[in-house]
């Protein structure tokens, strides 16, 4: 946005990460970061007035990067901070796009994690669908995917029908299919890098957070046998029609209409109907001062599956909201994460 505060100079899309300037005389400022760190994301975060000065960010979907001051004028990088401080500017866990069809022909993109020195073959696996389930993952850090490579396991994100990114019609491909196809989507991301022989079969789990965790729940219901354990992170266990997608005032109800028409029978699709067809062990994660997806979600899951004598796990963080913005929440969070993980489904 311009100084005015209405002329809009550029935009982000989710695809690239990338700015796109309107302005013909950013696009042109861009291109000096660029030529100056030529394989990495650069970003230009803010400018002064006359556009001689910016603050830029540099990083990649394998390392967290830093802020640096440019100089126009002279052409200099000058860096005033890390964004992680211990992981420092080093390169992580390589990730790239992998492309596989779902069970119809569909088309599937999602991004590979693999850890770093491995042989990329025969590794423990992690499934870790979005949220949303109106987002997309793209090619840019995640520090739950490198934190779970370090630790020796292979992760693959999909970006399954009804993500955004890839257009209106494959939006719309999820209409009506929820806790179906969207959720065959996943498995089938799991088969394809079994047979690629990336993934063991026999150490596959799914983990992931707001829907991605409704996934996780679901996973292990609608296809008992498939995963060794699954971590639902501030997931939804008893889906309706009904839902308030976000807890705020602004954001309310934003895809209150588009949840209504994402599958035909909420009930029949929601895990806490479906705790019988579970086999695998579960670990429930969740804020109590969760505001999205309120933490009941899992206290009534982690009851459920108790009294149907499953194997259940449930931390819940007094603070955490639904984001885990906090430092030591995230730190409970990846704790939690590592200790069920190693317990369950131990990479090498």
């Amino acid at each position: 946005m311009a100084e005015d505060g209405y002329t809009l100079l550029g935009a982000r899309t989710s695809a690239s990460e990338a700015t796109h300037w309107f302005d013909p005389a950013l696009a042109e400022l861009q291109l000096q970061p660029n030529k100056a760190v030529p394989n990495s994301r650069v970003r230009i975060e803010t400018f002064s007035k006359d556009r001689s000065r910016m603050l830029v960010r540099i990083d990649g979907a394998d390392q967290p990067g830093a802020l640096y001051y440019y100089n126009r004028e002279i052409g200099t990088l000058q860096r005033i901070a890390l964004i992680n401080e211990k992981i420092g500017n080093g390169k992580l866990s390589p990730v790239k796009f992998i492309q596989y069809k779902a069970r119809d022909g569909l088309e599937i993109e999602a991004v590979l994690t693999l850890p770093a020195r491995s042989s990329g073959k025969n590794l423990p696996f992690i499934v870790m669908p979005h949220g949303g389930p109106w987002a997309q993952d793209s090619l840019t850090y995640y520090y739950w995917a490198q934190f779970l490579a370090n630790r020796g396991y292979a992760v693959l994100q999909p970006n399954f029908r009804g993500s955004t990114g890839y257009g209106r019609e494959f939006l719309k491909k999820g209409e009506g299919q929820l806790g179906y196809a969207m959720q065959d989507d996943v498995t089938d991301g799991v088969k394809w890098a079994v047979a690629q022989g990336i993934a063991d079969q026999k150490r596959t789990c799914i983990v992931g957070a707001s829907y991605g965790g409704y996934t996780a729940m679901w996973g292990i219901a609608k296809d008992p046998g498939l995963y060794r354990c699954a971590i639902s992170i501030a997931g939804v266990a008893s889906l309706r029609r009904e839902v308030n997608d976000f807890g705020n005032a602004f954001h309310a109800g934003l895809f209150r209409d588009q949840w209504k028409k994402m599958t035909p029978d909420f009930a029949a699709v929601s895990p806490l109907n479906s705790v019988a067809k579970i086999t695998a062990p579960l670990l429930l994660i969740h804020g109590k001062k969760d505001v999205t997806v309120q933490h009941v979600h899992s206290a009534k899951m982690y009851a459920a599956m108790q009294n149907a004598g499953k194997q259940v796990e449930f931390v819940s963080v007094p603070l955490a909201d639904h984001y885990f913005t906090r430092q030591a929440d995230r730190l409970t969070l990846l704790a939690a994460m590592e200790a069920f993980l190693i317990k369950y489904n131990p990479a090498d």
